[in-house]
């Protein structure tokens, strides 16, 4: 993929989302029509909800507003909205997929568990101790081998729709703390 320019701008939260209308997308092709040459976009991969909490199978409301995810067909229309408001206006545009450490490995409508490859816990002076809320920190329940494979296919999943919506690149967050980076340290 060729860029017209060096300017990238990462990822990063707004919650325009969150008010339906175009605010989002022109948001976004306003820096497309400002020069910026690829914008990414955070894109939630896998139904995680939070620990302990159930998520709500997508309704059709999704299409208008609300947190910015791809891991629903539902999210596809949307999705291809904003992707082709960047284009129109010259810029490239990229899935940041986002993989945090929380599965529910039922899907929806199942609580979600706080996951981690290996259950291994930081204790000690390894980290500050106002740092103990970070899950990275906690651990959380190893993953079956099973259940990783399962994460792989939601992965893969995600990245078709964003083809399907109109993405240009593809990228893995991997880092934070989140699950991908946890497997990589």
């Amino acid at each position: 993929m060729a860029l017209k320019n060096r300017i990238i701008m990462p990822a990063l939260t707004t919650l325009y989302e969150f008010e339906g209308g175009s605010r989002y997308a022109d948001f976004y092709a306003e820096r497309a029509r400002g020069g910026v040459a690829l914008i990414i976009i955070n894109l939630q991969a896998l139904y995680p909800g939070r620990a302990g909490v159930s998520g709500a199978v997508p309704d059709k409301s999704v299409r208008e507003k609300g947190p910015v995810k791809i891991n629903h067909d539902l999210y596809i229309p949307r999705l291809k909205g904003w992707t082709q408001a960047i284009q129109a206006n010259g810029a490239k545009v990229a899935a940041q997929l986002a993989v945090y450490g929380f599965w529910a490995k039922g899907g929806y409508g199942e609580p979600a568990e706080e996951v981690s490859p290996s259950g291994v816990r930081l204790d000690g002076d390894q980290y500050r101790p106002d740092l103990d809320g970070l899950t990275f920190i906690r651990g959380g329940r190893p993953l079956e081998v099973d259940e990783i494979k399962m994460i792989e296919e939601e992965v893969a999943r995600s990245a078709v729709r964003a083809v399907k919506a109109g993405f240009d690149a593809i990228e893995l967050q991997a880092l934070g703390g989140n699950l991908l980076s946890r497997f990589l340290s």
